[in-house]
């Protein structure tokens, strides 16, 4: 396919930076990356640093929350320029195939994370 297939030029329009910059979804990533963070800090942090009923912990699974409702917010409230649009999420094989996948991932971690003590 790679030597014999000749698709035919596509011609784009030219599109301002600002319409570049907000296809990325700036206020969406405002919204997901300090709560990814706030997560694994917790994550990182409960039960090793800090207690897991430590008001630190305890603020940033609050922060975490909070944050990624106002992700989902952003996603539903502008589906134009989101990064997951919601007409694509809310398709039913989309959503289990996207459910499965984490089930998957995280049987595949919890394997490997006992494995080190199967080993012993």
């Amino acid at each position: 396919m790679v030597f014999l297939w000749n698709p035919p030029p596509q011609k784009h329009g030219s599109v301002p930076v600002l319409t570049h910059i907000k296809r990325l979804d700036p206020i969406g990533m405002l919204f997901f990356l300090p709560s990814i963070v706030s997560l694994l800090l917790a994550l990182q942090w409960g039960g090793s640093t800090f207690a897991w009923n430590d008001r630190r912990i305890i603020a940033l699974f609050v922060v975490f929350a909070v944050l990624i409702c106002g992700y989902a917010a952003v996603q539903i409230l502008k589906p134009d320029t989101a990064t997951i649009p919601p007409k694509i999420i809310t398709q039913r094989s989309v959503f289990f195939a996207s459910l499965f996948t984490f089930f998957i991932a995280g049987a595949m971690l919890i394997s490997v994370s006992y494995l080190p003590i199967w080993c012993k």
